[in-house]
C-alpha cells in the first residue's frame, strides 16, 4: 500500500485474533427464519427439503474451506469446527465469521431452486449471522457438540408432539402448548403413541439427531489410539514441513465429504474417527465390494465387480424415502440385491424367476442345452432404479437363452417384514401403477411383481 497522509486511520483498527491453541466454533444462524418458514410454507414439524438445503450448503462451505474439520447442523443453524492448530486468516474472528456466514448464505440461495423448484425466492432474501466461540479442550468441544445434539432431540420431540396435536388431534396452538406444559420426554412419547400410533423411535434419524458432515476415511478400532489426550497435551501447534502440508492437503482433497445422522454424544463416534481431533487425514477407503452373501464386516477391494458380459451398476437408495441407508445393485445371477450400510444383506428380488420362460425355445435347442449341461435361461440384471417415493424398484436386464432378450420389469420392495402399504404392495400393478386384479401377471404374461423379499 502506498504511503499517504491518510494512512494513519489504520491505527483505529483493532486486533481481533482468537485465542491460540483453542478449538474455534463458528455457528451460523438463520435471520428471521420464523417469517421465512411461514412465507414459503415449510412443512411442520420438519421440512425435508429445507433440511437437505441446509446440509448441502454446509457441505459446499466445507469443500471450499478444508480447514473445517467437522460441521453439525439442526433446524436453521450450523456449527463449523476449526482445529486448535488452525491458522486460517491468522485466526481473526471477523474474517472467519464473515467468510463462513457469507459463503453459507451464498450457497443457500444458489441451491434454493434445487430443493424448491416451484417456489422462487423473493426479497427479503435468506441470510445468516454468525458468532465465534473458543473452547480450550477436547472435552469442552465435545460437550458443545453434545449440547447441540441434545437440543435437537428435545426440540424435535416437542415439535413432533405439538404439531401432531394440531394436525392430527384438532387442537389449536394454545391448547397444544397448554397440554404439553410441564411434560417429560416419556409423556410426549406416550401422547404420540397412544393418540396417534406414532412411534418416535421410527422418525427419520435426521430429525432426531441432526446432521453431521465430515471427511470420510477408513474407520479405526476404538482403543487403538489416544488422540484426545495427545491433542490436549500440545502446548503449541506442531510445525510441519511444506511437503507434509502438501501431502495432507492432497489426502483431504481425495476424501469424500459425507452427510450423516449419527450419535455424536457417545465416545464411539470420536474413537473410530481420530482424524476429527488429530487434524491428520486418515486412510482413504478403497471401493466397497458387497457380496450377495451377508458378511459380518465390510469387505474392501480395489475391484468392486468382476465384469463378465456387461457393466453392472450400483446406487444408493433414495434420500427422500429411505434416508439413503441402502446400497442396491443388479447381479449376474439375475437378482437385485439390497444391502445395509454395514454390508449385511437387507433383501433381494429374483428378477430371473420373474422373467424366465418369456419366450419358448424350440425343442431341438432345448435338447442341445440339456445334452451339453448348459444352464438354459439366464438373466443378468444390468441396472436398477428405486422409485424416489413409492416402494418400487425397476430392473433392466439382459436375459433369455442366450442373453439376447432385453426386459424392464417392475417389482415391489418393502423395507420391513410387514407389508405396510394400503392396499398391500404385494399385489400386482401395471406400468401406470394401477392395481391389476386377478393375480400377479398382466395380459402379456409378464410377472410385474415378485414375492416380497
Amino acid at each position: 500500500m502506498a504511503n499517504s497522509r491518510f494512512e494513519y486511520v489504520k491505527q483505529f483498527e483493532q486486533s481481533d485474533s482468537l485465542l491460540p491453541n483453542t478449538w474455534i466454533v463458528i455457528r451460523v444462524d438463520g435471520r428471521g427464519f420464523t417469517k421465512l418458514c411461514a412465507k414459503y410454507k415449510f412443512e411442520k414439524p420438519n421440512d425435508r427439503r429445507a433440511l437437505d438445503l441446509m446440509n448441502n450448503a454446509a457441505k459446499a462451505v466445507m469443500a471450499e474451506l478444508p480447514d473445517i474439520t467437522i460441521a453439525y447442523g439442526v433446524s436453521d443453524e450450523y456449527s463449523f469446527v476449526l482445529h486448535k492448530t488452525c491458522t486460517l486468516f491468522e485466526r481473526r474472528a471477523s474474517k472467519l465469521i464473515t467468510t463462513i456466514a457469507s459463503t453459507f448464505t451464498s450457497y443457500y440461495i444458489h441451491l434454493w431452486s434445487t430443493y424448491f423448484p416451484d417456489t422462487p425466492l423473493s426479497p427479503p432474501l435468506p441470510s445468516f449471522d454468525g458468532r465465534a466461540v473458543c473452547y480450550p479442550s477436547v472435552q469442552n468441544l465435545r460437550d458443545y457438540m453434545s449440547w447441540r445434539q441434545a437440543d435437537c432431540h428435545i426440540n424435535n420431540l416437542f415439535n413432533t408432539t405439538f404439531w401432531s396435536l394440531i394436525q392430527l388431534g384438532g387442537l389449536d396452538a394454545k391448547e397444544a402448548e397448554k397440554l404439553l406444559a410441564g411434560t417429560l420426554s416419556a409423556d410426549k412419547n406416550e401422547i404420540l403413541f397412544s393418540r396417534f400410533k406414532i412411534n418416535y423411535n421410527n422418525e427419520p434419524e435426521m430429525y432426531k439427531k441432526g446432521s453431521v458432515i465430515f471427511r470420510e476415511y477408513e474407520l479405526v478400532e476404538p482403543g487403538s489410539h489416544n488422540v484426545a489426550e495427545t491433542i490436549d497435551d500440545v502446548a503449541e501447534p506442531v510445525k510441519q514441513s511444506k511437503t507434509q502440508d502438501e501431502n495432507d492437503r492432497k489426502r483431504r482433497n481425495k476424501a469424500r465429504l459425507v452427510i450423516n445422522h449419527l450419535d455424536i454424544i457417545k465416545d464411539d463416534f470420536w474413537d473410530r474417527r481420530p482424524w476429527l481431533l488429530s487434524n491428520k487425514p486418515g486412510k482413504v477407503p478403497n471401493l466397497l465390494c458387497f457380496s450377495s452373501r451377508p458378511p459380518l464386516l465390510f469387505r474392501l477391494s480395489a475391484l468392486a465387480y468382476k465384469v463378465l458380459r456387461t457393466l453392472i451398476r450400483c446406487h444408493f437408495s433414495p434420500p427422500g424415502s429411505t434416508d439413503s441407508r441402502y446400497v442396491y445393485s443388479g447381479s449376474h445371477d439375475g437378482k437385485v440385491y439390497v444391502w445395509n450400510m454395514d454390508a449385511s444383506l437387507a433383501g433381494k428380488i429374483d428378477v430371473c424367476a420373474t422373467t424366465s420362460r418369456e419366450k419358448s425355445l424350440p425343442r431341438a435347442y432345448r435338447q442341445y442345452y440339456a445334452r451339453r449341461g448348459l444352464p438354459g435361461w439366464s438373466t443378468i440384471v444390468r441396472d436398477a432404479s428405486w422409485h424416489p417415493t413409492a416402494p418400487f424398484i425397476a430392473a433392466s436386464s439382459l436375459n433369455g437363452w442366450d442373453n439376447a432378450l432385453g426386459t424392464v420389469t417392475l417389482h415391489s420392495y418393502n423395507e420391513g417384514s410387514l407389508d405396510e402399504g394400503f392396499p398391500e404392495m404385494g399385489t400386482a400393478y401395471d406400468e401406470k401403477l394401477q392395481q391389476v386384479s386377478g393375480g400377479n401377471r398382466d395380459d402379456s404374461g409378464m410377472e410385474l411383481l415378485d414375492e416380497s423379499p
